[in-house]
């Protein structure tokens, strides 16, 4: 930990400077759901809580971007769920997996595309289409226009998710709860208005963060969080990469989403993302990360009976970051995928790399596979396109290493309440086990760095100033 405060942490990410490194400041405020805190509070009271908290955490995230952006090309972490209340983006991504499940039951062709009849057929599952004054076949038959880009007669679920979707205000009513009537009738469950209320909210707040980051070229790492919140989040990122992706420049995209690839649907969702990112013009900046709540996410399917989300074993985990990597790295290195540029677009697609890739790993052979696949594919180390992420004091040879070798390398720095900072860095440790025998690796980096220095110094040899572990750790790249 850097730190309670922002300004705590411009000491530790000055001296990362000097060695190459950027750095991610990471205010460490999460929320969970806990349920016996509200037993005591009406529904009034526990909006105004959950409003003012994500008011005041806005707030500070503000202060994290201003501090950051001292340092040119800076991140600034953000952590969704601590800007609303973690009920409704429950509520948000459960609602948003029925409406998915929906139209996975529908018939599909070959391309995963339905027809307009079968639109009408989803679209009437909305809890807010019943409530449409006049025509509701005539707001089906316009959204369906909308959806269907390519004018073909059918949609695909990354048509239907862009086009009826909670960010927009002409499709936000679709997915309300009007009456009591409305809601027993709705095969998909929908929002109350006091919930549509506080999601518009939280679109505002997001919405002046990244206007904030955008006026002070401070890049937006949107974390990823537990599985009963991400398609919430999914969301959300999505529909300001949209909108901001290309605010930093062509090759500078301004809000990173993170993908957990222990997840087994991480790759579909990548996947899918970066098919959207085609058709609607934006550069998808992804980071990639193995995962964060393996232990909470396998003890909660287990308890509710869930099917367990997390990839088979550790082997199934490298191979799906392995593809995951592998999948945006290719698409770097043809600067543009020639098919999806035959894809028709709501807005121009970026002249440059459509994708931007971090890969945050503390396992030194995936950091080693990257920058072999990388020269594989003939992609400079200085490439923008991509870099390297890790936690402050956690293989830092692998670190300063990949920043000798003129690679792009962020260290998190993470700051904020003990009460809140410590629970944070405790579960990340505990999550990150698996790399923990890489302590010892450091270790004797270290021993031997410091006994080669002993030794120098007492046969007056010169020797050149260098980062502790470097002596030690040049073979990484060379590998």
């Amino acid at each position: 930990m850097s730190g309670e405060t922002a300004e705590d942490c411009v000491e530790t990410m000055n001296n990362f400077k000097s060695s190459g490194i950027g750095s991610i400041l990471n205010l460490s405020v999460e929320v969970d759901l806990n349920e016996s805190e509200l037993a005591l509070q009406t529904p009034v009271e526990i909006r105004k809580r959950f409003n003012a908290n994500a008011d005041s955490v806005a707030r500070q995230i503000s202060t994290c971007i201003l501090t950051a952006s001292a340092l040119a090309k800076s991140f600034a972490d953000i952590k969704i769920t601590a800007l609303s209340s973690p009920f409704l983006l429950q509520q948000v991504s459960s609602n948003l997996t029925a409406f998915q499940t929906a139209f996975g039951n529908l018939p599909q062709d070959q391309n995963g595309k339905i027809s307009k009849e079968e639109f009408g057929q989803l679209a009437n599952l909305l809890p807010g289409i019943s409530c449409i004054r006049g025509s509701q076949n005539a707001v089906v038959e316009q959204l369906f226009q909308e959806a269907d880009q390519d004018q073909d007669g059918r949609v695909d679920w990354v048509d239907i998710a862009y086009t009826v979707s909670l960010n927009r205000d002409e499709t936000r009513s679709l997915f309300a709860i009007a009456s009591k009537t409305n809601a027993s009738s709705a095969t998909i469950p929908g929002h109350s208005n006091d919930d549509l209320d506080d999601y518009r909210r939280l679109l505002t707040r997001i919405e002046t963060l990244c206007d904030q980051a955008a006026a002070t070229q401070t890049r937006l790492m949107i974390a990823a969080e537990q599985t009963y919140f991400q398609p919430a989040i999914d969301n959300l990122v999505l529909h300001f990469q949209e909108h901001f992706n290309r605010a930093l420049g062509p090759d500078e995209p301004l809000i990173y989403n993170t993908y957990q690839m222990y997840l087994k649907d991480a790759l579909d969702r990548l996947c899918r993302d970066y098919t959207r990112s085609q058709r609607n013009g934006f550069i998808l900046a992804a980071k990639l990360v193995r995962g964060a709540y393996m232990v909470s996410e396998r003890k909660r399917a287990h308890e509710l009976g869930l099917p367990d989300p997390i990839c088979d074993g550790i082997h199934a985990t490298h191979a799906s970051f392995d593809a995951g990597v592998d999948f945006m790295l290719e698409r770097i290195a043809r600067g543009q995928d020639k098919g999806a540029k035959e894809v028709p677009s709501r807005l121009p697609l970026p002249a440059c790399s459509s994708v931007v890739l971090v890969v945050a790993s503390h396992n030194k052979d995936s950091v080693i596979r990257t920058c072999r696949r990388m020269q594989e594919l003939g992609l400079a180390p200085k490439s923008s396109t991509v870099m390297f992420g890790q936690l402050t004091g956690m293989c830092d040879q692998v670190s300063y290493t990949l920043a000798r070798y003129s690679y792009e390398i962020y260290k998190c720095v993470p700051y904020g309440p003990i009460h809140h900072t410590v629970p944070y860095l405790i579960r990340r440790a505990q999550e990150n086990s698996s790399v923990l025998g890489g302590v010892a690796v450091e270790c004797s980096l270290i021993v031997q760095e410091l006994r080669a220095r002993f030794v120098a110094r007492l046969s007056h040899a010169q020797i050149q100033t260098a980062p502790a572990v470097s002596a030690s750790s040049t073979t990484l790249m060379q590998q």
